[in-house]
């Protein structure tokens, strides 16, 4: 479904790893195409009831990570669950495109010879 997919610190925490792996198919629809390059960590933050997500993208000479906690709020139904892994998503591919821009930008600056 993805790159990698790991659950950490679950051990003794099975009702945050059942939010994480609901959470975990709600994540690939909102991915969708792009799965196969996205590698995916849940990491249970007991403390406080909430896990983070972290989400890294690596494509060619250019890697992003983003890195969302999600609070029982978050899992409070699939709409708040599709939200806030859209949300991750989401500022994952800004850094992407910003990264993009920032290259294209410099390509079209440069001299070209005749």
């Amino acid at each position: 479904m993805f790159k990698k997919l790991e659950y950490l610190g679950f051990r003794d925490h099975p009702d945050l790893l059942v939010l994480a792996e609901r959470a975990t198919s709600l994540l690939a629809d909102e991915i969708r195409s792009w799965r196969e390059d996205v590698e995916v960590t849940w990491d249970a933050a007991p403390q406080s009831g909430s896990v983070f997500l972290e989400l890294r993208l690596a494509l060619l000479d250019w890697t992003g990570i983003v890195r969302r906690l999600m609070g029982s709020g978050d899992f409070a139904d699939e709409r708040r669950i599709r939200a806030a892994c859209r949300d991750a998503w989401g500022r994952l591919l800004d850094k992407f495109l910003a990264r993009t821009k920032d290259r294209l930008t410099q390509f079209l600056a440069e001299p070209v010879e005749a």
